[in-house]
């Protein structure tokens, strides 16, 4: 909208503005027609993570001397929480490794490194497997005919996945 507002147009948009923080009384997310009484939308952290407070780089990130916040941001990851472990390498043990690395284009042996935990992957091969085991999550949510919307996001879709999957039955003991 050009030109000067009124109050009234000021009023008018807030009076149907979504809220995006709120539920309504069907217990979905709020839009312009929801009406009744709102109660807050429920979050979950999927992940945490720790940065430094690069306060001595500051001066220079405010005088726009750094481009980029991130050029400078320390990042702490604490492996016991990292997302990457919590929901993509459970999701990997279910896929054959051969088919991950011809699916993928990573070498086999990377791929069962990454799977053992033995190395970390690189940003884009993180990248690369979250997208791949986030596709997976969500064909599979498919077959079990999940009734709730499927997440787009891959991290989400796949800890839904993990929460709503069938829970393999107890492994007959080797001797």
């Amino acid at each position: 909208m050009g030109g000067v507002r009124t109050y009234r147009d000021v009023l008018d948009a807030y009076r149907t503005h979504p809220e995006p923080k709120s539920l309504g009384p069907d217990g979905r997310p709020c839009g312009r027609a929801t009406n009744g009484l709102l109660s807050r939308r429920p979050i979950r952290a999927l992940s945490i993570t720790h940065i430094g407070k690069e306060t001595s780089l500051l001066d220079e990130i405010q005088a726009g001397l750094i481009g980029d916040e991130e050029d400078v941001l320390t990042e702490y990851i604490d492996l016991n929480r990292d997302p990457f472990a919590r929901y993509i390498i459970p999701i990997l043990h279910e896929i054959p490794a051969a088919q991950i690395a011809c699916d993928t284009g990573l070498n086999l042996t990377t791929v069962k490194r990454i799977r053992s935990r033995r190395v970390q992957p690189s940003p884009p091969s993180r990248a690369l497997l979250t997208c791949y085991v986030g596709d997976h999550a969500r064909q599979r949510l498919a077959q079990l005919a999940v009734d709730q919307l499927v997440e787009r996001d891959d991290l989400r879709a796949c800890a839904q996945y993990l929460a709503l999957r069938p829970q393999p039955g107890p492994q007959p003991a080797r001797s």
